[in-house]
């Protein structure tokens, strides 16, 4: 059932969240009163910025300012209100809070949503493991106990700490801080997780991280994961007891990363440095730009107090404490995906014969690949048994809702990772034929799938596969 047949206003559907609604209510007046008494101040600062953020994989929603004289002005919707706190920072407020609304672009998923709520504060004077007894006693207003991925992780102090060299060697026995490109795809290969053919050192490392740590962190209790590598500092300043490293840690519970946080980086002429690589990297992948926002560089060059800083996803810590399986389960309004908009149009377009129906991905790793384009696209992989009488899992990408493809493993040993587009024909065994007689050749001779349809798997005079699809009249009646 699509969103547009069920839309979460229906009185039906609203009463079923209602309870994690007033929840997440609760618990949003609770942490306000923890903040209160700890002599913090609230504040708030505008959505419309110069620059959204530095993160080079972040899609931003850009829009114009238009000024009553005819002026204009490029902005984006911020990703995080970090640049303009530091700035009150600055002005000399030295503990702020903000319950801040952020925009994220090409993101949804279970844990995603285009716009959330993101709980950012900062103490000046303090270092990063100033942070950690916030966090336990933030954590604990959740709840004796957060839910997640069929996991129950007591809140109570202390949190486990450890450190990401730490998670690397006892889970990989890699010296990660030491380990170049070469060894990390070395790594990536010996876990079964293929690098892709332009994976520079973060890629790999993420790859692993992604894959092989993060789904074992926050298990028995949260974990804070610190002493990230220098070359992912961001925003944090490097450890002087250990330059290799970063004063940086997250937070996770149940395998899901709810908090990063940073001792705070206030050499503007080391920060202009990074986001002017941040920039280069950008328009190199994305071939767009990210603006710096020279407001903040400034505030940074008149002289910005040591502080410790960190942003904590509300909306996923309310997840975890009703046992919400999607994030728009605590979402008193969520945005509209396309569908809602009358994409269903687009699908119904697709189902005609002749245009491209399905893309499929056979891998040895399709753990790996729900994590890779989770990450990259915010595809959220729903598995399930496949009809028919193997049982053979079949994991389906989603994203708002809507189906994007899908992904299983290969029948045999051997068989290379690749991506399989359909197709839609009315008769695939008449395509099969027009194939060979238009000069291509057949790799597999049409077959049936129960509910999904005939298919055919065929191969153009270049070389390219292809396969083509005839679908039952169940597979259209799902989609």
């Amino acid at each position: 059932m699509s969103a547009r047949d069920n839309p979460w206003w229906a009185p039906g559907a609203y009463t079923a969240r209602r309870p994690a609604l007033l929840a997440r209510a609760a618990l949003l007046r609770r942490m306000r009163a923890w903040f209160h008494g700890e002599g913090f101040v609230e504040v708030e600062t505008p959505a419309l910025q110069v620059a959204a953020g530095m993160e080079v994989h972040v899609a931003p929603f850009c829009t114009a300012l238009q000024e009553p004289d005819g002026r204009s002005r490029a902005l984006r919707l911020h990703s995080s209100p970090e640049f303009a706190m530091k700035k009150l920072l600055v002005a000399g407020e030295p503990r702020l809070f903000q319950f801040a609304r952020v925009f994220r672009n090409a993101e949804r998923s279970a844990t995603h949503h285009p716009e959330f709520t993101l709980l950012e504060w900062y103490r000046a004077g303090a270092g990063w493991r100033d942070l950690v007894p916030d966090c336990e006693a933030l954590l604990a207003l959740a709840g004796p106990e957060l839910r997640w991925n069929g996991r129950r992780v007591p809140t109570a102090a202390p949190f486990e700490r450890l450190s990401v060299a730490a998670a690397f060697r006892d889970r990989l026995g890699l010296d990660v801080l030491a380990a170049d490109t070469a060894r990390l795809a070395a790594a990536c290969r010996a876990e079964g997780l293929e690098p892709g053919g332009r994976d520079g050192w973060e890629d790999l490392f993420f790859r692993l991280f992604l894959n092989r740590i993060e789904p074992h962190l926050g298990l028995a209790r949260p974990t804070v994961l610190h002493g990230w590598p220098a070359r992912m500092a961001a925003l944090a300043r490097l450890d002087p007891d250990d330059p290799q490293t970063a004063e940086r840690f997250e937070v996770y519970v149940g395998g899901l990363e709810l908090a990063n946080a940073f001792g705070e980086l206030t050499d503007a002429a080391e920060q202009r440095r990074r986001f002017e690589a941040a920039a280069r990297e950008r328009r190199a992948l994305h071939g767009d730009d990210l603006p710096l926002d020279e407001d903040f560089l400034s505030a940074l060059e008149h002289g910005m107090p040591a502080a410790a800083g960190i942003a904590l996803g509300f909306d996923r810590l309310a997840m975890l404490a009703t046992g919400a399986d999607r994030i728009e389960d605590v979402l008193w309004a969520p945005v509209a995906a396309a569908e809602d908009e009358g994409q269903g149009q687009g699908a119904g377009r697709m189902s005609e014969a002749g245009r491209f129906f399905w893309n499929e991905l056979m891998t040895p790793d399709v753990e790996g690949a729900k994590a890779f384009y989770g990450r990259l696209f915010g595809w959220e992989g729903q598995t399930a048994p496949m009809p028919g009488p193997d049982g053979a899992e079949y994991t389906g990408f989603m994203l708002g809702g809507g189906p994007v493809g899908g992904a299983l493993a290969p029948p045999e040993p051997g068989i290379p990772p690749h991506w399989m587009p359909y197709v839609r024909v009315e008769d695939a065994d008449a395509a099969e034929a027009a194939a060979v007689e238009a000069g291509g050749q057949v790799c597999r001779s049409a077959f049936d799938v129960p509910q999904v349809g005939r298919i055919a798997v065929l191969q153009d005079p270049a070389g390219a596969v292809f396969a083509v699809i005839a679908p039952a009249p169940e597979l259209l009646a799902g989609g």
